[in-house]
């Protein structure tokens, strides 16, 4: 007993308080490129916080420390809750470039989870259009036409030729299955 009168506890071993030593681990890590943008979805063991960096993919692997600092132009910091997915959307990334992202969550004791990484391809999320440079009738009894096209890109080009109206122009359908 105490001074007080109130029994006292003295085994020091039940009393302690157990530090975390178990670091974090990811159990989820998924990328679904886009155009120029890439959502991730994330999940971890623990309540965290998760860092990331995205590269390119021909660029050197970064440390832990590198991650942690947000030091690339593609990083970002955020708080999941364990066994709960987090989503975030990077933006701004070059089209049809090949990309990893890095990731590591730090738990509330600063115990550091291993580095996981997930390599991805962003799309070609840009439209091909055409430019029609000169169209010239051939003479050929006036039934041939030829045309000066740039396109943008590379690919397989579908026309549709119609006398002038006033309907409507023709939609996708009308000229590819035409």
């Amino acid at each position: 007993e105490d001074e007080d009168g109130n029994i006292v506890d003295r085994d020091p071993v039940e009393n302690s308080i157990i530090p975390d030593a178990t670091a974090p681990s990811i159990t989820r890590l998924t990328v679904e490129p886009g155009g120029s943008t890439a959502t991730v979805r994330l999940t971890a063991d623990e309540d965290a916080t998760y860092y990331y960096l995205v590269l390119e993919e021909s660029q050197r692997a970064p440390s832990i420390s590198e991650i942690k600092t947000l030091g690339g132009q593609y990083s970002g910091k955020g708080s999941l809750t364990m066994d709960e997915e987090v989503q975030f959307t990077v933006a701004n990334l070059e089209q049809m470039t090949d990309y990893v992202i890095y990731v590591v969550v730090i738990d509330d004791a600063e115990n550091v989870s291993d580095r996981e990484d997930a390599a991805f391809s962003t799309k070609d999320g840009t439209p091909p259009s055409i430019t029609v440079r000169s169209v010239s009738p051939q003479p050929y009894g006036g039934k041939k036409v030829q045309f000066d096209l740039k396109p943008t890109e590379s690919g397989t080009a579908y026309y549709y030729i119609r006398k002038e109206t006033s309907a409507a122009e023709p939609t996708f359908d009308d000229i590819f299955k035409t």
